[in-house]
């Protein structure tokens, strides 16, 4: 018997005992069946439905094989159903399904089961099996109805003596079941949460998937506490992935946090990017805009500017395409910048035609060297005139060079007859 088979053995040799009184039942009849495979099922939640095969939808987060058009279909609720894929009496994996029954072929069917003792028993498997199937118990466990089960799954997280693939699933599953009555608040889990992402004696990925979880819990305790993270910690990872889930946790109340940490000194620059990125995310507003714009000038470091010129591109409307212009025109700006401000043309939107235009107002080679791989880029006829152009007229020798190479690209009989022109001279 292979060491895998040895593990999961546990499923027919773990004693009565070890398995919570709720669940006994349910374990002996397990125990008991022939070899191969068992089935049994139990009532979901009210949130939890499903094709009874391919997919299962719980609330907003869709899991198993399914596409655009299975999206579009009816989500039929229905009960849980679990399938233990068993080679003999080892339990190889377990197969979790939800809505209309479906008969499975060859199992052993156990038929329907109380909820409260399928969970119980589920739990029982995740914290006493690594692998395969006790990763796999914990979701099934999350989904039955009316189970009390957020005190098992921080008590398995907290467990360093499991997996940490294990306990990063039942860290995730966690959030979704919070505050349920009888259960942990959101508080007491925002709590346990802390404890597991500031241990720095902790495996940091479940760590980190302890700051992803606080992230989800949508309270002002666990707002608080990843604001908390973002200074009272010496680690510069730490304090980076606290202020990127801030910025991924849609929540409103996180812009004024991250826009204290973008212009923080006491931050490392990596937090103060990933907060300057987090203000020009997916909630994104104009007033993040303006106030990006006008931390630029406030700010010491090029990757920090860059950053901010990056946001301001990646939001974007007039005020903000003006703006990032207004560098790449500024003969007092540095170098760098106005390059770089060039380089986010075609993010903010800009035509051959502005880009055209932008050359001839400005004088330095190097900026125009930028704008003419814009130019090239760009594709359009209007670019190609241009390029002819500035390959004909213009006074560096450097940039005639570049436009001819880009216009050597192009597969445009006007753009070879143009060329021709310019080998004869």
């Amino acid at each position: 018997m292979t060491s895998f088979l040895r593990a999961t053995a546990g499923f027919a040799l773990l004693v009565t005992a070890a398995v919570p009184a709720c669940a006994q039942t349910l374990d002996r009849r397990v125990s008991g069946a022939p070899d191969g495979n068992v089935t049994f099922q139990f009532a979901s939640r009210a949130d939890v439905c499903g094709d009874g095969r391919t997919y299962i939808r719980a609330d907003d987060m869709w899991m198993g094989s399914f596409n655009d058009g299975v999206r579009s279909m009816e989500c039929q609720r229905g009960p849980i159903r679990v399938l233990l894929v068993r080679d003999g009496r080892d339990v190889l994996r377990i197969n979790t399904y939800a809505g209309p029954v479906a008969e499975e072929p060859g199992a052993t069917n156990l038929g329907a089961v109380p909820a409260s003792e399928a969970a119980a028993w589920l739990l029982g498997i995740a914290g006493r099996i690594d692998g395969r199937p006790g990763r796999e118990a914990i979701m099934p466990a999350a989904l039955a109805d009316s189970a009390l089960v957020t005190r098992e799954l921080l008590a398995i997280a907290r467990n360093v003596d499991r997996s940490r693939e294990l306990r990063r699933s039942a860290l995730s599953w966690v959030v979704r079941r919070r505050g349920e009555r009888g259960e942990l608040s959101a508080e007491e889990v925002s709590r346990t949460l802390v404890t597991i992402a500031r241990d720095e004696n902790e495996v940091r990925t479940v760590r980190d998937q302890a700051l992803s979880s606080l992230s989800r819990l949508e309270s002002s305790s666990s707002l608080d506490a990843l604001v908390a993270m973002t200074t009272g910690t010496t680690e510069a990872w730490l304090a980076r992935r606290a202020v990127e889930m801030m910025a991924n946790s849609g929540d409103p109340r996180a812009h004024d946090h991250l826009r204290s940490a973008a212009e923080s000194a006491n931050l490392n620059e990596e937090a103060r990017v990933a907060a300057i990125n987090g203000l020009a995310g997916s909630y994104a507003t104009s007033r993040d805009a303006e106030y990006l714009r006008s931390l630029y000038t406030r700010v010491g470091s090029d990757r920090l500017r860059d950053a901010i010129m990056s946001g301001i591109a990646t939001i974007g409307g007039k005020a903000s395409r003006d703006w990032i212009v207004g560098i790449a025109r500024d003969n007092n700006a540095p170098i760098q910048q106005r390059k770089r401000a060039i380089s986010l043309s075609e993010r903010l939107g800009l035509s051959a035609a502005d880009l055209g235009s932008l050359y001839d107002a400005i004088e330095d080679g190097e900026v125009r060297a930028t704008l003419i791989a814009q130019l090239s880029a760009n594709g359009t006829r209007v670019a190609t005139d241009k390029l002819v152009s500035i390959a004909k007229t213009d006074p560096l020798v450097s940039n005639r060079r570049r436009a001819i190479q880009a216009l050597g690209k192009f597969d445009d009989p006007r753009v070879k007859e143009a060329l021709k022109e310019l080998v004869g001279k």
